[in-house]
């Protein structure tokens, strides 16, 4: 009776392995994390394969003070290669500029000129197409709120 018992939870044990790892079975959207701004996975966000164009707002500003005529400008970060940063904008008086990204999806770069030289830069923002991402870009020590797209289209 012990082998028989000992053969059933064996038996019971692979049966489950198998099945397990089978990749048949994918964790389903609505069990996995999810951003709470967009309610959508939070690895579609990071790489979003039906890539459109991206709306980025982005607001500069040092010791809560706006910062106008900064240049904001964004790369797509891929690994081993240099950034081109092809997407640019100037601060307003409110210290807020406008980024229209083609064809988006993936992480990028921003960094933020003045006069020529670099203020700040920020690195790992994720951005999808068809999303509108607001974003703090504080110059000194305070940070700022993170990317977030929102759930709204552009």
């Amino acid at each position: 009776m012990s082998f028989s018992l000992r053969g059933a939870i064996l038996l019971a044990c692979a049966a489950g392995l198998i099945w397990g790892c089978g990749g048949e079975h994918a964790v389903s959207p609505s069990t996995s994390e999810r951003d709470e701004a967009s309610d959508q996975p939070l690895g579609k966000l990071a790489v979003d394969e039906s890539a459109t164009q991206a709306v980025v707002v982005a607001t500069v500003f040092e010791d809560d003070a706006p910062l106008a005529g900064v240049a904001v400008a964004l790369a797509r970060s891929i690994s081993g290669l240099a950034p081109k940063f092809s997407w640019a904008d100037t601060t307003d008086a409110y210290g807020r500029a406008r980024v229209d990204i083609d064809d988006a999806g993936g992480y990028y770069q921003v960094r933020a000129t003045r006069g020529g030289n670099r203020i700040g830069t920020w690195a790992s923002m994720p951005i999808n197409g068809g999303q509108r991402v607001t974003v703090d870009l504080p110059i000194g020590g305070r940070r700022g709120r993170p990317a977030r797209p929102s759930s709204r289209p552009h």
